[in-house]
């Protein structure tokens, strides 16, 4: 298994940030998943069953966040993408 990228400085702040200002659970929930992982370290297990989200949902949103930031953690519907422009999750991260 590969080691686990580490998150930009400053995301902790951040996410603590965004869950304050979230206007739904599912932003809510999103943004909680990586500030667990930020500050305590915590394995995908573990915040699975503190979210009520699922492993791949957690695997996800790891490496869309990592790929496109905080736009990761409040847009996830295609609908959405369809309408704003934005791109969708699926599009593949080039560093």
């Amino acid at each position: 298994m590969r080691p686990r990228r580490i998150f930009p400085e400053g995301t902790a702040t951040r996410t603590a940030t965004l869950m304050k200002q979230a206007k739904t659970v599912a932003d809510d929930r999103r943004a909680l998943c990586v500030h667990l992982q930020t500050v305590f370290g915590e394995s995908n297990p573990v915040i699975a069953a503190k979210t009520g989200l699922s492993e791949s949902t957690i695997r996800k949103v790891h490496a869309v966040f990592l790929c496109r930031g905080e736009a990761a953690l409040t847009i996830q519907s295609r609908t959405a993408s369809r309408v704003t422009g934005i791109p969708g999750h699926r599009r593949v991260c080039r560093q």
